[in-house]
């Protein structure tokens, strides 16, 4: 479901926003845009840390295309004709070029040219001047006259996971504009420069050095140093802010080159997949590599090979990825073993698999551009014990059953189909192995918090690479820890899991003591059952005194490590120690799929999303959409709890708040009481802001 929001981001010249200092302890004062908590109008958007539990707003895929009106110039003339169009595409331009060329963050922009779009949820982001005859949207009501308002950004979100779906950035057509650094006149480039971060899900900066030259260009005052605009550049400070919503995703490509591949167009497709994979991430660090058993291929190869090493310059990327061709039969685990080294080396990272199945020759016969301890793995739970311990994704796209000739395909699907801009047009990879090696990659996959997608045709191997663009995107910035990270010992690496499901973790049956929040009030579930959670994960507790904590409350625990039907947690507790206290967590909202991710075990979490079944034993499986089943989640409504399942049918919409516990193979989430189901019912109510509803009124 599509949330509209607009957020009404200023950039003043005279009037201002009241601006509090930051903390002396936060390292950087910038903020980010929360999601809006229901669908509907707002002119304005929450600030929160990049590190606070909210959804938070930002862009999942990697290229965002832009567009500049084509009147953009006529709209301007008035009251003094200082731009014309060319002036115009060159301060968009070299303002979107001044966020993309930030260092260890990752987000690209793409001009698309003129367009005749103007203010609207279309998928066409679009930078205008504002004409009162055409732009009667909400929150703009108060262009037109000099100073005061400069420009605004109106961004469409998508609610349950706060995405960027659509950015319009609409400037003051009432004032006086030109492209120069003189500040006689304001300077486009500054005020585009300061609206493209809001465009990105950047809020204003707490930081007002008072400094021109210094000055963040997210503070919320127009400001302009004749002979440099300093307001063009960048400061730490937007850098910081830019870092943090789209840090940088090294990637592993690794490339199966053996001899099934050569059949009908498979490595062909694969290459045409990967090297579509490559532009798009150009710009980040990434390594081609390939795996093919020795025997039989000339010259001799053997069974990994690195064929481009860490580097952004797409054109070695691409001539490594052609270079792949179909040799000999498939070392599996010991080159998905390999590429996991390799990712490790700069942390956390992807590998993205292309690879047909069911010809395993793993023998651990490894070569020497296997990094240092990751040879050896010859089957699925050897390459899960080497992802267990690591901070890398494991993206699979499995072409077993592949068919087809991409180009054909390709070059005649519509538009919206390679890049849909709503929730209901945008395709998701099937998740439908066909061989035991094809569920052992989806365990790996799942293990790891990353995403299996297998292709049957063409079409299917599209969907696949840009399931995996955006899933990359998605969870880029939520698997970097905040930098005040730092337990001791973390809970993440306490509740490991194999692909299987089955816990693997190092200190099962080991005393361990574990510092986290509280997530579930006592005597929820059973009489000694807690979760408590921190920066990292969250993990079952069982007390003897339940009572003496509540949520919210920091806790330190000294217990051991138990493995009770399948699911970790700390039992025979000898000591529980309130720290402090604070507000219970808040869970940001994520996509129902998101908790079959064994990494989820023992959190907290927010899932938005349809009933997919009717409640039959206490459980009922939550959806995308209402017929959603292949990445539905069960929800299991404990008895204990009191909640009465009996409202609950197929087809109605939740929001729904609980831990995520898992049975056997399987995670389950578990509402804690009936505030954490909140049903959405019927059509979604407009919601204005005071400011916004004057501005309706004066229209």
């Amino acid at each position: 479901m599509k949330t509209q929001t607009i957020i009404f981001t200023l950039f003043l010249a005279i009037l201002g926003l009241g601006v509090s200092m930051f903390s002396p302890g936060d390292a950087h004062a910038f903020r980010v845009i929360e999601a809006m908590p229901t669908d509907g109008t707002y002119c304005e958007g929450m600030p929160v840390r990049c590190d606070a539990d909210a959804t938070i707003t930002r862009w999942f895929v990697h290229t965002v295309p832009y567009w500049v009106n084509q009147d953009a110039a006529v709209d301007a003339a008035d009251p003094d004709p200082n731009l014309n169009q060319a002036d115009i595409i060159s301060a968009v331009r070299a303002s979107y070029q001044t966020w993309q060329d930030v260092p260890f963050s990752f987000i690209k922009f793409d001009y698309q040219g003129t367009t005749t779009a103007r203010i609207a949820a279309d998928g066409i982001n679009t930078t205008l001047f504002y004409n009162p005859a055409l732009d009667t949207a909400a929150c703009v009501g108060w262009f037109g006259l000099p100073g005061g308002t400069l420009g605004v950004t109106i961004l469409t979100e998508d609610l349950p996971l706060g995405e960027i779906v659509d950015a319009d950035v609409v400037i003051d057509s009432g004032d006086d504009w030109e492209w120069s650094t003189a500040c006689t006149d304001l300077d486009l480039q500054t005020t585009l420069t300061h609206e493209y971060g809001h465009s990105v899900g950047i809020h204003h900066t707490e930081v007002d050095t008072g400094v021109a030259a210094t000055q963040p260009s997210m503070y919320a005052l127009y400001f302009c140093d004749p002979g440099t605009a300093s307001g063009r550049s960048l400061e730490a400070d937007d850098e910081a802010a830019l870092q943090c919503l789209y840090p940088e995703q090294p990637t592993v490509v690794l490339m199966d080159q053996t001899g099934s591949m050569s059949a009908g167009s498979r490595m062909a497709d694969a290459q045409a997949s990967a090297d579509s994979f490559v532009l798009e991430m150009a710009d980040n660090l990434m390594a081609v590599t390939a795996f093919a058993d020795w025997s039989g291929c000339s010259p001799a190869r053997d069974g990994y090979e690195l064929i481009e090493d860490w580097t952004d310059v797409a054109a070695d990327l691409q001539v490594a990825v052609a270079g792949t061709s179909p040799c000999g039969s498939t070392p599996l685990w010991e080159s998905a073993c390999c590429a996991i080294g390799k990712a490790r080396e700069l942390e956390p990272g992807n590998v993205l698999i292309f690879t047909d199945t069911e010809e395993n020759a793993s023998d651990a016969v490894c070569s020497s551009d296997c990094p240092a301890g990751y040879c050896g793995c010859i089957s699925p739970a050897d390459v899960g014990s080497r992802v267990a311990g690591a901070d890398v994704a494991v993206y699979v796209i499995d072409i077993t059953d592949y068919a087809g000739t991409l180009a054909s395909v390709w070059t005649s699907m519509p538009l919206e189909e390679k890049s849909p801009n709503n929730d209901n047009d945008r395709p998701e990879c099937l998740q439908k192995p066909v061989n035991a090696d094809g569920e052992a990659l989806m365990g790996l996959a799942r293990v790891s918090g990353g995403l299996y997608c297998s292709a049957f045709n063409p079409k299917d191997l599209e969907q696949a690479r840009i399931a995996v663009l955006r899933h990359m995107g998605r969870f880029g910035r939520d698997r970097q820890n905040p930098p005040t990270c730092r337990p001791k010992l973390p809970i993440d690496d306490v509740q490991v899991y194999a692909p299987d499901g089955k816990p693997v973790s190092a200190y099962i049956g080991k005393r361990v003591e574990l510092v986290g929040s509280i997530t579930v009030p006592a005597k929820t579930f059973d009489l000694t059952t807690h979760y408590i959670e921190d920066c990292t994960g969250g993990i079952q507790v069982s007390v003897r005194n339940p009572d003496s904590v509540k949520p919210g409350d920091r806790v330190r625990v000294l217990g051991w490590v138990q493995d009770f039907l399948g699911e970790l947690r700390l039992t025979k507790v000898e000591d529980i120690r309130r720290e402090g206290s604070g507000a219970p967590l808040q869970a940001p909202i994520v996509d129902p799929s998101i908790l079959l991710q064994y990494e989820m075990v023992g959190k907290l979490a927010r899932v938005k999303g349809y009933v997919v079944t009717d409640v039959f034993n206490h459980r009922f499986l939550l959806g995308r959409s209402p017929k959603d089943e292949q990445s539905a989640v069960t929800v299991l409504i404990d008895p204990d709890t009191g909640i009465d399942p009996g409202g609950i049918k197929a087809g109605q919409e939740y929001v729904i708040t609980g831990i995520v516990s898992k049975r056997g193979a399987a995670n389950e989430l578990k509402p804690r009481g009936k505030d954490d189901l909140v049903w959405m019912p019927g059509p979604k109510v407009q919601v204005l802001s005071a400011r916004e509803a004057r501005a309706e009124a004066l229209r």
